[in-house]
């Protein structure tokens, strides 16, 4: 009788339910929203100037004041400090720069960056500079601004369409962010329209983007907007919250907004 004692007790361990604590164990550590998936904290800048880059095909100012960015320049230094610098070349530091604005790459000619200008702005983004990449209507299509968002690591993009010619896209459509906090209402003229990509669109038009955001790595955050007469001296700055939305382009610490 001895054989049977024995295979008794087996038996009855086969049947004994798994242990609860091992499995809680092993859910834990491959459970969704867990440290190993939890979004990185954004890097904030600690540069205290602006770069408006007018280079790689970008247009010329005219008497109208477009293209020309006096005003928000002498506002962004009343109110925060920040000086601005115009310049047609990517400077070999960056370091000083909390935001660097491209005004309309490739408007005038397709001029692609170079890796060495590629490398540098990258470095600057992981510093937590953020990029800001403006377009114009009739450069809608150009190669230039999609190509330079590529390069920089993002997957925003200008779609190639937009709104009519002296057409203007007013909307209430904004999705909250640090750069649309207290804005209720944004007026476009003549825009492109944009991709988001992986990103997030923040300001729509029936059914159309004009602002967009990514931030592809742990630094910086990459925007992409419509249409750069929002912020120059041609008229439509004074349009409902546009200049709300320059400020928030350079403020970048959400702190600035409260």
């Amino acid at each position: 009788m001895r054989p049977a004692l024995l295979v008794l007790p087996l038996a009855l361990l086969c049947a004994c339910p798994p242990d609860d604590t091992d499995d809680d164990s092993q859910a834990d550590d491959t459970a969704p929203g867990d440290s190993d998936t939890q979004e990185i904290p954004p890097v904030y800048p600690e540069g205290t100037r602006i770069l408006l880059f007018h280079g790689h095909g970008a247009p010329a100012e005219d008497e109208s004041g477009w293209g020309r960015f006096d005003t928000v320049d002498t506002h962004w230094k009343d109110t925060y400090g920040w000086n601005s610098d115009y310049r047609d070349y990517i400077p070999d530091d960056l370091s000083d720069y909390r935001a660097i604005f491209f005004i309309a790459p490739g408007l005038t000619g397709e001029e692609d960056f170079t890796a060495e200008e590629l490398e540098r702005l990258r470095a600057a983004l992981d510093t937590g500079t953020r990029m800001i990449v403006l377009n114009e209507r009739d450069g809608c299509g150009t190669s230039t601004p999609n190509t330079l968002l590529a390069g920089l690591g993002a997957s925003l993009a200008y779609t190639g369409d937009g709104q009519q010619m002296y057409q203007t896209a007013e909307t209430d459509l904004i999705t909250p962010h640090q750069i649309t906090a207290g804005i209720g209402m944004i007026k476009f003229r003549d825009t492109c329209w944009v991709d988001p990509g992986a990103g997030q669109g923040l300001v729509s038009y029936q059914g159309d983007d004009m602002v967009a955001v990514e931030r592809p790595g742990a630094g910086g955050e990459i925007v992409i907007v419509g249409d750069f007469e929002f912020l120059d001296d041609s008229g439509p700055r004074e349009w409902d919250d546009n200049a709300v939305l320059g400020d928030r382009l350079v403020e970048i610490d959400p702190g600035y907004a409260k």
